[in-house]
């Protein structure tokens, strides 16, 4: 193949999907990995795949075994990863250090750490081999600061990404890779939007009242500073951690 490869985790909705019409448009072929096979029925996706654009890949970014196969293939079919963005991530919900059991504990560090660390075990090895690399991890304001909507569970494991960007760019920067992490605060995904609509006025005015720019984050303005990070042009930028929040981490 030759133009750049790009592999985005979650990029069937959300920021990730931004993302993935980001690269198309410099034409850059995407594979999406995601495991909500209700995206395929969105109309930009079944469009990108017409154009032979994008692969789709359904799977679950927890499942080392189907990464590892996932990733043999795509080097074997394109003999090439020139960029990773893991987006992957979720569980947040308000609870207590005493009701974050084991089981809620490493489905939290699952969903928001290991699905990251499976794909880099595996991508950047490649990446090493052709002395080049662009890798993104999504982060969250969590995991810069603390939290007013989630637990301490899911602010450890976005702060664990954190540190393990940090490392790997220090490793990984003499073969031309560079790490880098985007923390988003509060964006107004779909999901997001949904559950606003569902809020009593005074949620509201105490949420907005958190957020120095006084609004949610547009889904580009996050999904922009994720692929300035995956461009060439981005080669000195290694171990940065962007903050897209309105303000609320200074």
């Amino acid at each position: 193949m030759n133009k750049e490869l790009a592999i985005v985790t979650g990029g069937g909705n959300g920021i990730g999907a931004k993302v993935c019409q980001m690269l198309i448009k410099k034409d850059i072929y995407v594979v999406i990995v995601d495991n909500d096979k209700k995206c395929l029925s969105n109309d930009w996706l079944k469009e990108a795949i017409n154009n032979k654009q994008v692969d789709f890949e359904l799977l679950d970014c927890r499942d080392v075994v189907g990464i590892e196969s996932l990733v043999k293939n795509i080097l074997s079919k394109y003999s090439r990863i020139d960029i990773l963005v893991n987006n992957v991530g979720g569980n947040t919900e308000k609870r207590s250090i005493e009701n974050l059991d084991d089981s809620y504990l490493k489905d939290t560090f699952n969903q928001n750490f290991y699905t990251a660390i499976n794909f880099l075990r595996v991508v950047t090895p490649a990446m090493r081999n052709r002395k080049y690399g662009r890798i993104v991890n999504v982060t969250s304001i969590a995991g810069r600061t603390f939290s007013y909507f989630s637990n301490a569970a899911y602010v450890s494991s976005k702060a664990a990404l954190i540190g393990l960007t940090k490392q790997l760019a220090f490793e990984e920067a003499r073969y031309n890779i560079s790490v880098n992490s985007v923390s988003p605060g509060p964006i107004g995904t779909d999901r997001i939007k949904e559950a606003w609509e569902n809020k009593s006025e005074t949620e509201k005015s105490s949420i907005m009242g958190l957020i120095p720019s006084n609004r949610f984050g547009e889904v580009e303005e996050a999904a922009e500073a994720i692929v300035y990070l995956c461009s060439k042009n981005a080669g000195y930028c290694n171990g940065v951690t962007l903050d897209v929040n309105g303000g609320m981490f200074i």
